[in-house]
């Protein structure tokens, strides 16, 4: 693949959407209206891992935390698996 220049960096990431997604066989206005929906779903999706996923988090930590209590262990002497045998 060929150097893109600068200038025509954005108009190669749209190509390869076009081409890529399949829409470079859609009318102009169909086509309009299938980005319109990708960007709205895109924004929906950033929005609600944007409120909810913080939330989620500090659930989970805290789930954490009460498991360690309850185990009697404290975050500083957990053990991690080793990723070549799977071991503790």
């Amino acid at each position: 693949m060929k150097e893109v220049e600068p200038g025509n960096f954005l108009s190669s990431l749209y190509f390869k959407y076009i081409v890529e997604t399949s829409i470079y066989m859609l009318e102009p206005w169909e086509r309009k209206v299938f980005n319109i929906a990708m960007v709205l779903i895109l924004v929906m999706s950033l929005y609600t891992g944007w409120v909810f996923l913080p939330h989620h988090t500090v659930i989970q930590h805290s789930l954490g935390l009460l498991a360690s209590l309850f185990n009697g262990s404290s975050e500083g002497d957990l053990q991690t698996a080793s990723p070549a045998t799977g071991e503790l």
